[in-house]
């Protein structure tokens, strides 16, 4: 559990894009890193003109394609 932790911690720096770090999340099971994830995509004020423009920038990106269905719901 301990290293799961510790590689969490490391993949959330900003040397990894948002997606890298999800499709990992996804398949790992890291939930701590999607949550991670999740909160830097969700403005501090609801706008969904931000949150449309997030989803579509997560969309295009070559890792959505090896999301799980959950992870893209």
């Amino acid at each position: 559990q301990h290293l799961i932790t510790q590689s969490e911690e490391h993949l959330k720096s900003e040397r990894f894009e948002i997606s890298e770090k999800l499709l990992l999340a996804d398949q790992y099971r890291l939930t701590a890193l999607k949550n991670h994830c999740f909160a830097i995509l969700q403005p501090r004020r609801y706008d969904p003109i931000e949150k449309l423009r997030q989803w579509r920038i997560l969309k295009s990106s070559p890792e959505f394609a090896n999301f799980s269905d959950e992870m893209k719901a």
